[in-house]
């Protein structure tokens, strides 16, 4: 007797966590020159005001990918498509950059 719902043997694996280092961004920028890309992603962090005893926040670089110019373009196209089926579930996503981008036009 066999059951049609058995899932093939290898289908059947203990998820493991894989040690992969995760960061979190809050900001972006590309540097490029020939082939090759530098996208580096901050993050904003509280800083003392000197002399003051006020507390700002300041943009600090967390991590810097270096990739070819053509895995910034499939990134960029995985990215425009994970934001298409956001926006198309939850609405249009506002950033401060697109704003400032529209105003310059």
């Amino acid at each position: 007797m066999t059951e049609n719902n058995a899932q093939p043997q290898h289908a059947v694996q203990k998820a493991v966590p894989m040690a992969i280092p995760e960061y979190y961004a809050s900001g972006v920028q590309i540097g490029a020159a020939a082939n090759t890309v530098a996208v580096i992603f901050s993050r904003n962090v509280p800083a003392p005001v000197p002399d003051t005893g006020d507390i700002t926040s300041v943009s600090v670089p967390t991590v810097v990918m270096h990739m070819s110019i053509q895995t910034l373009k499939d990134l960029a196209v995985l990215a425009n498509e994970t934001v298409q089926a956001i926006e198309k579930q939850y609405g249009v996503v506002e950033t401060d950059f697109l704003r400032g981008r529209s105003v310059q036009k």
